[in-house]
């Protein structure tokens, strides 16, 4: 099911991490790159030719690089020229799974492009607690589609906000909390 948006930034904000996430199942599992009509379905696009235009953004954007067309073609998830952030991308989902909970708002919010600070401020809080598990500013910002440099900002606010409001403070908490309970335990070998 498609989310309502208010704003065309949104959507496409939210057809780019779909389509990401997309081609990154289907890598991960082995299997061919969606093709366009699924890719088209997925998104909620009237034409694959939007769906092709959205991969050749996605290419322009450095997201993602395409070997070939059509059926036979081969797509290679990068971030910035290097490797996929998928180390750390679980952390950073799960982070914006709970805040998603937390502040009770819908993911594709607090991905999508909104200025708004009902969006911001739980940003912000996913930005530290990605930070305090050890997590780049960049691979954060990849899996967000966010500059490194607006990540490094809403980090120092998240810590500015929480020392002025409790209940944001109590919120980070729980935040907190949550991704460390998803994290895995690591035994001693």
């Amino acid at each position: 099911m498609i989310p309502v948006f208010h704003d065309q930034n949104e959507r496409y904000a939210w057809r780019r991490q779909t389509a990401l996430a997309a081609i990154a199942a289907a890598v991960a599992d082995k299997r061919p790159c969606p093709s366009n009509d699924e890719l088209r379905k997925l998104l909620g696009y009237d034409s694959r030719c939007a769906a092709s235009q959205l991969l050749r953004d996605l290419e322009a954007d450095r997201r993602i690089e395409i070997a070939g067309r059509g059926a036979g073609r081969v797509v290679k998830i990068v971030a910035t020229g290097e490797t996929t952030a998928a180390p750390f991308e679980g952390t950073v989902r799960s982070a914006i799974n709970h805040a998603a909970r937390i502040w009770g708002l819908p993911m594709y919010r607090l991905i999508g492009a909104s200025q708004d600070r009902k969006c911001t401020r739980p940003r912000f809080a996913i930005y530290l607690v990605c930070r305090e598990h050890g997590i780049p500013f960049p691979q954060t910002a990849d899996v967000l589609a966010r500059d490194h440099s607006t990540v490094i900002h809403g980090t120092e606010r998240a810590r500015d906000i929480a020392q002025r409001d409790p209940d944001y403070a109590a919120k980070l908490d729980e935040l907190r909390k949550a991704v460390n309970d998803d994290m895995p335990v690591r035994r001693a070998a």
